[in-house]
Formats: C-alpha cells, sequence, structure tokens
C-alpha cells in the first residue's frame, strides 16, 4: 500500500501497521550505521516497546502513531517530522525516526 496513491483511514493504518510491526520488526533508520538497537521487543494493547540504547526503552504508543498518520495523511503519504516533534517536543529524536519507520515496515510512506 502507497500512502501517496491510497488514502486510507486510520483504522485501515493502524491495521496495516499491526499486520507488518511485530515483535522481532527491525524498525531502525536504514540511513544510519549508529541506529542498531531498535527491533520491537513487545506488542502491547496500546503500543510498542522498543530498545533505544543498552538498557534504554521507548514507548510508541498507538495515539502517537495515530497523531503523526493522521499529520502524514494531510500531507498524502509524506511522513512529517515538524508534526511529530510539535506534539510531542520532550521525546528525543529516536522517536520521530521510529515513528517513521514503523510507518515505513506497514508499507504507509
Amino acid at each position: 500500500m502507497t500512502m501517496g496513491v491510497c488514502i486510507v483511514t486510520w483504522k485501515e493504518a493502524r491495521q496495516e501497521i499491526k499486520d507488518n510491526v511485530g515483535v522481532g520488526t527491525d524498525v531502525n533508520s536504514k540511513e544510519s550505521r549508529e541506529s542498531n538497537y531498535r527491533i520491537v521487543i513487545f506488542v502491547l494493547d496500546n503500543g510498542y516497546i522498543i530498545p533505544k540504547g543498552r538498557g534504554r526503552y521507548m514507548f510508541v504508543t498507538w495515539g502517537m502513531l495515530k497523531k503523526c498518520w493522521e499529520a502524514m495523511n494531510k500531507k498524502q503519504g509524506e511522513y512529517d517530522i515538524k508534526a511529530f516533534e510539535d506534539h510531542y517536543p520532550e521525546y528525543p529524536d529516536c522517536y520521530v525516526q521510529t515513528v517513521h519507520m514503523i510507518f515505513k515496515e506497514a508499507g504507509l510512506t
């Protein structure tokens, strides 16, 4: 599925994420060799737990994914880093990149 061609509802996007991102999915940024910890280790009812370093973890919630998807959907499939930063200014860059990679793995960008 390509967002630029077929704009889907959040319900459909969420299902694509669920179908394509699970335990063991590599959500490391493919452009960065520094990123090698980000493999989904838990899928919970309300999101994903993903390592961001030795002994450090990030929790990517469905609410976070929905807000970012809605912003991306307005740009017809183009991931909007600024939208993430506007909604979650306190989160480090690794969240921005991980959300983007979750969308990529789901075929949404």
